[in-house]
């Protein structure tokens, strides 16, 4: 082709260089000759038709071999593993179809690595002369007129036709890429791997360190628990000191695990400390009560086994929380110290608030009396003598052991000295002499101490045979008084 063009060019330089050297004698010959005048016209003619076939060589022969040349035969294969998906045979711009296809594949790699790829969000999309195939903002490819003329069908077809085995190869390819990551993360190399990259972790570390002096805590816990059930056998103290084993053990945990995650928790200080004052108002109750368990703990207000009165409730204590004491109810409508069925739970900050009352604290007795109604004109001596007996009977048991504690208490307190024996006194009312018997009993016995007291009463004044006789509020008619009626007669009108 550049021949050609090179031959036309020569032969029309001469016809000009000839045309130059005839037009200087024309005006001349136009004069003499009407003839000449003619024959420069054609040859005018001639030589803008040779101008002519020189310039459509020069634009129409490169634009065709240029279009012959961007098609190239066979072309290169885009597929993945097995699966064809298209040929490119055509250029597009500087790309020839190897490279085309080599960034085809690359970007379909590419878009099967990502996660949150869906074959199914591939289309085409129309653009400045040519049909883009789009998968989310990644263009994988883009159809033009060239490779819809060389597969002989129109470009739109041609880019449905792309899209469509696209979606399903890229289909089949993450279905397989998944089950076959299953079975990778499955793997017995992978899963340790993966096991020792996050037993490593700087959280899992702590972790591990946090649960690990937890187990220890809690088998020295344990283990001192065990100690003292062998070596305290006093139940109260026994219970009393498993509870301040468990609160200890619990913070020293708690002081370990903020020692090991102090990284995480230097930040929670300032939040803390901002939040102190509406946590204080907040939770006043529960403080107030944290605050009496430690004064009941430390401060030997009351065990576990005892019999208190705490909040206007009486009971006997069975557990002793960090904010609440649990007793076991008694009275109410039940008489004579005799439990309920209920467990009351009362807040421990009630020691602050209330007076408590402790029936087996220092000293475990209490004083009780009886009064015993004894009618006038009974042998008042016998009956003192008689309930003397008696209340000697019921509280020897306890006298020795109450004048133990009293010297106790008196060695403790500023009290003075207590009479523990029995102590009848006597009044006198309007209706009988009333007898007054004063014993000391333990505090767990006292309805049966003055069950025992009265039987014992009965059976000696059965005994004196009417001598010393019980009185009462009941009235008896002995005989029936004379009745003086008078009729008076009317008088006579």
């Amino acid at each position: 082709m550049s021949i050609s063009r090179r031959r036309l060019s020569t032969g029309f330089t001469r016809r000009l260089k000839t045309e130059k050297s005839d037009t200087s004698s024309l005006p001349n010959a136009l004069k003499n000759n009407s003839a000449i005048a003619s024959s420069a016209l054609n040859k005018l003619r001639l030589l803008s038709i040779c101008a002519l076939v020189s310039l459509l060589s020069s634009f129409v022969l490169p634009h065709a071999l240029l279009a012959q040349n961007e098609v190239s035969d066979p072309g290169a294969v885009v597929a993945l593993e097995e699966d064809e998906i298209f040929v490119v045979r055509a250029k597009l711009g500087p790309y020839g179809p190897e490279e085309r296809a080599r960034g085809v594949l690359k970007k379909l790699k590419g878009l099967l690595k990502e996660p949150d790829f869906k074959p199914e969000s591939i289309v085409a999309v129309e653009s400045d002369g040519e049909t883009d195939i789009l998968a989310g903002d990644t263009v994988i490819t883009s159809v033009t007129d060239i490779d819809a003329k060389v597969a002989a069908t129109a470009r739109e077809d041609l880019a449905q036709q792309y899209v469509n085995r696209l979606k399903a190869v890229l289909a089949r390819h993450k279905a397989k890429q998944s089950i076959e990551g299953a079975i990778k993360d499955a793997s017995v190399e992978n899963f340790s791997r993966s096991l020792m990259q996050l037993l490593f972790e700087p959280t899992t570390l702590k972790i591990i360190t946090a649960l690990i002096g937890a187990v220890a805590i809690s088998t020295l816990v344990a283990f001192v628990r065990r100690s003292v059930g062998r070596y305290v056998t006093d139940s109260s103290k026994r219970y009393a000191s498993k509870k301040i084993i468990d609160f200890v053990g619990g913070f020293v945990g708690l002081i370990f695990v903020t020692v090991v995650f102090r990284d995480a928790l230097g930040n929670l200080a300032v939040i803390v400390g901002a939040v102190t004052a509406g946590i204080a108002f907040a939770l006043k109750e529960v403080i107030v009560s944290i605050a009496g368990w430690i004064a009941v703990t430390f401060g030997d207000f009351y065990h576990v086994g005892d019999r208190i009165q705490l909040g206007g409730i009486k009971g006997d204590v069975i557990d002793i929380g960090f904010g609440r004491t649990t007793l076991m109810e008694l009275g109410e409508w039940v008489n004579g110290d005799l439990y309920t069925g209920r467990i009351v739970r009362v807040s421990n900050g009630f020691v602050f608030s209330q007076p408590f009352f402790n029936y087996s604290g220092d000293f475990p007795f209490l004083w009780d009396e009886c009064t015993v109604p004894v009618k006038y004109g009974s042998d008042h001596k016998l009956a003192r003598q008689i309930l003397e007996k008696v209340a000697d009977q019921v509280s020897a048991e306890f006298i020795e052991q109450a004048e133990a504690h009293w010297r106790q208490i008196a060695k403790k307190y500023l009290v003075e000295d207590a009479r523990t024996s029995p102590m009848v006194t006597i009044v006198l009312n309007d209706n009988w002499m009333e007898f007054t018997v004063r014993y000391v009993v333990n505090y767990r016995r006292r309805r049966l101490a003055k069950d025992q007291l009265f039987t014992l009463l009965l059976e000696e004044l059965e005994q004196t045979e009417g001598r010393v006789q019980l009185a009462s509020a009941t009235f008896q008619l002995v005989e029936t008084p004379v009745f003086d009626v008078r009729i008076k007669q009317p008088a006579a009108k």
